[in-house]
């Protein structure tokens, strides 16, 4: 990790949060905004690997931005937010990518979320390295040898959904299912 966002209202929890992420064993360098909007001005100006949002701000609770941030970088999202609110704010932003941390923090539950936002960025990282290698070599498309789109996959293309992941509503929750159109 190079870069991190801390986004907290208060200097104190920064100093803290800084501290938490020095005793982790890593040292990038810091960019600090006391509300969303600044953050969203920070995100323009600079690329971060890691946004730590210290819910509630002054300007908004934190969510929103949240969700803007794995909407729109490929950065790792820890949201910080009261034991009492946690479940609701997971709700509303874990399907975007967010991880949801209680308060008050636990130095271990800290260390252990650090961890798996900075070990799925880099499997994000691979991701998209091995689709830019691959997108040459296929012409960044679904099309078959001849040029042409697959049936089963035209099919789905023309549904505007893909042809590798079913998506359904069961108790109100979105769940994804992997299937095979061998």
């Amino acid at each position: 990790m190079e870069n991190v966002l801390l986004v907290t209202a208060s200097k104190k929890s920064a100093d803290m949060l800084i501290d938490l992420i020095h005793s982790s064993g890593w040292h990038p360098d810091r960019i600090l905004a006391a509300s969303c909007s600044e953050a969203r001005r920070r995100l323009i100006e600079n690329n971060v690997d890691l946004i730590i949002i210290n819910a509630p701000l002054t300007d908004e609770f934190g969510h929103e931005f949240a969700s803007y941030a794995c909407q729109n970088t490929l950065s790792g999202v820890l949201m910080l937010v009261k034991a009492d609110l946690a479940d609701t704010v997971s709700e509303r932003v874990e399907q975007d990518g967010v991880v949801v941390v209680t308060k008050p923090i636990s130095r271990a539950v800290f260390y252990q979320s650090l961890h798996l936002v900075n070990s799925v960025r880099h499997r994000i990282y691979a991701l998209q390295k091995e689709n830019r290698t691959a997108a040459p070599a296929t012409g960044g498309s679904a099309r078959n040898q001849s040029g042409k789109m697959p049936a089963h996959r035209r099919k789905a293309h023309e549904r505007g959904r893909s042809p590798f992941i079913h998506r359904e509503k069961s108790d109100g929750l979105p769940t994804v299912q992997a299937r095979y159109c061998g």
